[in-house]
């Protein structure tokens, strides 16, 4: 393109020579050519230098490939003695298992044997717990003696007690003990009534108290007002008709002062 544009240019100038511009295409198209000649053998030498780094490369896995070969060949020869020991030790194992299988089923039976023992175990619990205390209704709570008495000493203990007992109910008029603690209980009935009865006559007279004491300061200022209104009222009159005086009503002592003064 650039040799064009010289040969144009000549022409334009009047200086064009055919044989020049033919040589100076040709060197440009040998220069074009150089160079990429160039390109392709530096890419050439760069697919060698690769062919030769895959030649490497295979030569390992050559190298490798043998190898594989001959540990596969010992693991053959292994698998085979492992699988002669395989065969001789079957026997064994059938046993063994079969073995395992009687020893497990004897294990399921003494589990379910465990369960149910539980089971009652449980159920003999609840008919313990039940039973309880119509068993202790019967007979009593056990009772732990300190003095570690035998048990004919403590049956002529309870003789003793029971024979100051009767002493006492007889003092008393012949009422049993049960009778007297029956009396001091409903004694003690009526004493809280009465005291009930009491708390309320003494919270009703509080509220009556005090419900006198509110009209009581109502009833003394509507008092109070009502005497002023009233003194106010006789001064009014008083003053209309030209005289002067005073009203005073004392409500404590429930009396009255009035005085008048005449105008002359």
């Amino acid at each position: 393109s650039d040799a064009k544009a010289r040969a144009r240019q000549a022409v334009e100038q009047g200086e064009f020579d055919p044989a020049a511009q033919e040589i100076e295409e040709s060197r440009s198209e040998i220069a074009s050519l150089e160079s990429s000649l160039r390109v392709e053998q530096e890419k050439l030498a760069k697919a060698q230098a690769e062919v030769t780094k895959l030649e490497a490369a295979l030569g390992d896995r050559r190298n490798e490939t043998s190898e594989v070969q001959e540990r596969f060949s010992r693991l053959n020869e292994l698998i085979n003695e492992k699988s002669s020991e395989v065969d001789a030790l079957t026997g064994p194992v059938s046993r063994a298992k079969h073995g395992l299988r009687k020893f497990e089923r004897a294990g399921n039976e003494a589990k379910a044997a465990r369960d149910a023992a539980k089971k009652e175990g449980a159920r003999l619990r609840d008919e313990i717990d039940r039973l309880l205390p119509e068993v202790e209704a019967a007979v009593g709570e056990r009772v732990e003696d300190p003095q570690q008495r035998s048990e004919e000493e403590i049956k002529r203990e309870i003789e003793k007690l029971q024979a100051r007992q009767r002493k006492q109910e007889k003092k008393h008029g012949g009422k049993t003990l049960s009778s007297l603690e029956e009396l001091a209980r409903k004694t003690q009935e009526v004493s809280a009534r009465k005291r009930e009865e009491l708390d309320g006559i003494k919270l009703t007279t509080k509220g009556t108290q005090e419900n006198f004491d509110e009209r009581y300061k109502f009833w003394r200022k509507s008092c109070k007002a009502k005497g002023k209104q009233a003194a106010l009222d006789f001064n009014g009159r008083l003053t209309r008709k030209g005289h002067a005086g005073n009203l005073d009503f004392n409500h404590r002592e429930e009396k009255l002062s009035l005085q008048v003064v005449r105008n002359s």
